[in-house]
């Protein structure tokens, strides 16, 4: 179906941008993918909510790369991954 296809095309995208980001030396970037692709894979439809979810997640990446931000380390770093699993707890 539609909704299936949808849903493997964004675990492809998650892979790829897990896989990028640990190509290109953004760790966080790496962990953030990983959330978003256990995140898909915990699903079998998708919600609203769980749009809102994964379009913070895809939030998170751009800020990373656009920002480049390579220290896993970093408050930032931390309150991002932080406030993705917030979020999750609360919608997902």
């Amino acid at each position: 179906t539609q909704d299936r296809k949808a849903h493997v095309d964004l675990l492809d995208a998650a892979y790829a941008i897990k896989s990028q980001a640990g190509i290109f030396g953004y760790p966080l970037g790496t962990e953030v993918a990983a959330l978003m692709v256990d995140y898909l894979n915990a699903r079998k439809r998708f919600t609203r909510n769980d749009m809102i979810v994964l379009g913070k997640h895809i939030d998170a990446v751009g800020v990373i790369f656009k920002q480049q931000i390579k220290d896993h380390g970093l408050g930032t770093a931390i309150d991002m991954i932080h406030s993705l699993k917030k979020l999750i707890q609360k919608l997902g």
